[in-house]
């Protein structure tokens, strides 16, 4: 369950801790802003490329190509593409940065679902890119053909991972809010998570920017 978060949460944490452990949702505060100006498009699929640098070490605009076609892949089922740091996500050993000098690249990737558990991909490029798009659509569609269908078995609910996966924009050369705000937002998510234990039960990763920059 990913949560893009731009304010304050000690309330968000004491939301996430009663969640988790019961039936996982993906909620977004951008994923059904779709008519509000200036903010991430609606989206039913969110695939996240795993790197080894930090968000604020990421350029204004990503030029990278696979980035780029994954993007407009990804559009055909309401999917969104973005990179994503963690001190504790698995990366690529062929990782060499994020298509910004020419390199051929080399990702890790999760995708998150409605009631579905994330997908995790060991290597996304462009040599297997075809592939993979495959793989997210049909991620994405079994979601979407499930939740049309009034489903409580216990078979559904073991599909989707309890685990909370939150996911906080620190993307500074984007938006200065974000890395200002985004950062202590990031910080005091992560003295909230160890303060309670709980981080057998809540992921916290950062991201590069998703929208609503001004």
């Amino acid at each position: 369950m990913p949560l893009y978060c731009s304010l304050p949460t000690s309330r968000a944490v004491d939301r996430l801790k009663a969640c988790a452990g019961t039936r996982s949702f993906f909620w977004s505060t951008n994923a059904r802003s779709s008519h509000l100006a200036g903010t991430a498009p609606y989206h039913d699929s969110y695939i996240l490329l795993h790197t080894h640098q930090h968000p604020s070490q990421y350029p204004p605009k990503s030029k990278s190509p696979l980035w780029r076609q994954l993007t407009l892949e990804a559009r055909n089922w309401g999917g969104i593409v973005n990179f994503s740091w963690s001190s504790t996500q698995s990366v690529h050993p062929g990782y060499s940065g994020v298509g910004e000098d020419g390199g051929e690249e080399h990702y890790y990737a999760t995708a998150f679902s409605v009631d579905r558990a994330p997908l995790y991909i060991p290597e996304v490029s462009l040599a297997n890119l075809a592939q993979v798009a495959g793989q997210l659509r049909e991620h994405t569609q079994t979601a979407q053909l499930a939740s049309e269908v009034e489903d409580n078995s216990a078979d559904k609910a073991s599909e989707v991972e309890a685990k909370v996966h939150l996911y906080v924009c620190t993307h500074g050369s984007r938006d200065c809010r974000c890395g200002d705000t985004g950062g202590d937002v990031a910080k005091t998510l992560h003295e909230e998570i160890s303060k309670r234990d709980l981080w057998d039960r809540v992921s916290l990763g950062e991201v590069a920017h998703v929208g609503g920059h001004k």
